[in-house]
């Protein structure tokens, strides 16, 4: 089986699934807004099973082949709670998540942590400087009277680090 860790709302990740429908190859997307609705155990030290039932259909991790990490959401926690129950669900979600991308191993395309190495843009700069690269003079920060400083000293350009869109 191979497990699609996405988003409901990846598109790319409907693109997969109808190929991987159209070649007859088993596959689960987790969509991990929809964790809350789910049902859920692990067993560590007994074979480490992890098992998921979603709206009635199983899912267990000894099953997984492959795992292919892309753009998971937030997990979603029911609306019928309050929302100090809310942060603490979702909290908890975050945490099972983690430890279940910890224990599909070598089995990722892609593997998260790997990612989320990639994609620190200040680990990134300081690696490349360290191993001889050259990079432009570089300014990371939250203080307008540095910031203010740092551009009158010649032309500059504005990236985040993290999202390029603010919803």
């Amino acid at each position: 089986m191979i497990l699609i860790v996405t988003s409901k709302r990846d598109l790319t990740s409907d693109f997969i699934v109808l190929e991987l429908q159209r070649r007859g190859l088993p596959y689960l997307r987790l969509n991990t807004e929809d964790l809350p609705k789910s049902t859920f155990y692990c067993r560590p030290g007994l074979n480490d099973a992890w098992h998921f039932e979603f709206e009635g259909v199983p899912f267990d991790l000894a099953l997984v082949k492959a795992a292919y990490f892309r753009r998971p959401g937030t997990p979603e926690p029911l609306s019928e709670i309050n929302e100090t129950e809310r942060t603490y669900s979702t909290a908890e979600w975050q945490a099972a998540l983690q430890s279940l991308y910890w224990a599909i191993g070598d089995r990722w395309l892609n593997a998260p942590y790997a990612i989320a190495l990639a994609e620190d843009k200040i680990r990134q700069l300081t690696l490349a400087r360290k191993i001889g690269f050259r990079i432009p003079d570089t300014l990371i920060g939250n203080a307008p009277a540095t910031a203010q400083a740092f551009a009158a000293a010649g032309e500059v350009i504005g990236k985040p680090l993290r999202n390029a869109v603010v919803n």
